[in-house]
């Protein structure tokens, strides 16, 4: 999986999904999404050139997930990534129990997934070494045709 993120210092970014205003009904309406019970990336790369942040991230990612119920100890993900922030360096390292729990969690009104993350910027290091909740909840498709 490669993804390429680009923002321009105007704010116009190739991820924006629609370039129309949220109506105050969608904007009510959560989201449908599909439900995923395995998710696997072997080798993920994600670049990120933020413009309006001056930002330049290259990330590395990989997860082999499945539900809670499939595997309890599925390893989860893990994401390393290395680049600049205002011209000093950055580095990362996020692993977690993964996405498909966190929107598992979601789906079921809470839960939560552990999280440690380690971020260095310039001479400065961050530390987080917990859990990561109340998440929005989404509809899965499954869900929502009951």
């Amino acid at each position: 999986m490669r993804a390429n993120l680009v923002r321009e210092r105007d704010g116009t970014a190739n991820w924006q999904m629609s370039a129309g205003a949220i109506e105050d009904d969608d904007a009510q309406r959560a989201p449908m999404l599909p439900t995923v019970d395995r998710l696997v990336v072997e080798e993920g790369h994600v670049r990120v050139e933020d413009e309006v942040l001056d930002l330049d991230l290259a990330l590395d990612l990989r997860t082999d997930e499945s539900s809670r119920e499939q595997a309890p100890a599925s390893p989860g993900l893990r994401v390393e990534g290395k680049g600049t922030y205002k011209d000093s360096p950055l580095r990362l390292m996020v692993t977690s129990a993964g996405a498909l729990r966190a929107a598992e969690g979601a789906t079921r009104q809470g839960g939560s997934v552990t999280l440690q993350a380690r971020v260095h910027l310039a001479s400065t290091e961050l530390r987080f070494d917990g859990t990561a909740g109340d998440f929005p909840v989404w509809a899965s498709s499954a869900a929502a045709s009951r």
